[in-house]
C-alpha cells in the first residue's frame, strides 16, 4: 500500500474536545457576562430607572407627538420636549409612528374634520387634494392662516383626547405587569 493514500485517523478527542471546552468556555462567558448586560439594556428600554411612570409618560407622549406635530417635525419635537421632561425618546419614537405613511390620510382628515367642527369653519379642502397631487411646502402656505389654525386645532384636540387615556391605561398597565414580575421574583 502506497504510505501517501494511508489516512490517519484522530480520535475524537484529541481535535474536538478542545473545540468543546472553547464553546463551553464562550458559552459560559455569554450567560454570565454579556447576557444580562443586554437584559439590563431591554429593561432600561422598556422601563427608565425601572419605573412604569416613565414609560408611559413616552407612550403618551408618543401619542401626542405623532398626532399633534406633522410628519417630518416629529423627531424634532420630541428632542426639544426631551430637554424639559424626562422620559424615554426610543419608546416616544417608536409610538409616535402612528402616523406613518400608511395612517397618515385618515390622520390627517379626522384633524382637519374635527378642527371643523370645533371651530365652525370651513377647511379649504380643494387646497388639501392639489396638495395631495403635489405636495410641497408652497401648497402647505396656500392653506392660509386660517387652514392651519383649524389643522392645529383638530390636531391637538384629538392629540389630547387620545393620550391621556393612553398614559393612565398604559400606567396600570406597565404597574401590573412590574408588581407581578416582582412578585414572581421573590
Amino acid at each position: 500500500m502506497n504510505k501517501s493514500c494511508k489516512l490517519k485517523i484522530y480520535s475524537s478527542n484529541s481535535v474536538f474536545l478542545p473545540l468543546l471546552i472553547g464553546h463551553m468556555k464562550i458559552k459560559e462567558f455569554y450567560n454570565n457576562k454579556i447576557r444580562p448586560k443586554i437584559k439590563k439594556g431591554f429593561d432600561e428600554i422598556r422601563h427608565p430607572g425601572n419605573h412604569p411612570r416613565t414609560t408611559a409618560l413616552s407612550i403618551a407622549i408618543g401619542i401626542f407627538i405623532g398626532i399633534a406635530i406633522p410628519m417630518g417635525f416629529q423627531v424634532w419635537a420630541m428632542a426639544i420636549l426631551l430637554l424639559a421632561i424626562r422620559y424615554n425618546l426610543i419608546i416616544a419614537s417608536f409610538v409616535s409612528l402612528i402616523s406613518n405613511p400608511l395612517t397618515i390620510l385618515p390622520i390627517y382628515f379626522a384633524v382637519i374634520s374635527f378642527g371643523e367642527f370645533v371651530l365652525q369653519i370651513s377647511f379649504p379642502w380643494e387646497l388639501f387634494y392639489s396638495f395631495l397631487d403635489e405636495p410641497g411646502f408652497e401648497k402647505i402656505v396656500e392653506f392660509g392662516t386660517e387652514g392651519m389654525f383649524i389643522f392645529f386645532t383638530g390636531s391637538l384636540l384629538i392629540a389630547t383626547i387620545l393620550s391621556i387615556p393612553a398614559y393612565f391605561l398604559s400606567f396600570k398597565t406597565l404597574t401590573n405587569y412590574h408588581n407581578k414580575n416582582k412578585t414572581a421574583v421573590e
